[in-house]
């Protein structure tokens, strides 16, 4: 029996979680969070093992462009905040 099935299942459905949920599933909210938090495509890129940066901006893309536009927005409130101090 795989990992899947002895542990994750199992895990699941003690925590009454969607049963869907799989290991790329916490691989994807990896990602999230580290570019949330402000790391860069590269250091995401090493950190989850892509070959190169091409390989994880095309697989993460749409992750990306949400997240971007989030740290975009807090850049531009920063740098008001800084005009008006």
């Amino acid at each position: 029996m795989n990992f899947k099935h002895r542990v994750l299942k199992p895990a699941l459905e003690e925590l009454e979680m969607d049963m869907d949920i799989n290991l790329h599933t916490f691989r994807h909210t990896s990602v999230r969070i580290a570019r949330e938090s402000g790391s860069d495509v590269e250091a995401i890129s090493k950190r989850i093992g892509h070959k190169d940066v091409s390989t994880t901006s095309r697989v993460y893309s749409k992750l990306f462009k949400s997240v971007d536009i989030k740290l975009s927005a807090s850049l531009d409130e920063y740098l008001k905040e800084l005009k008006i101090s």
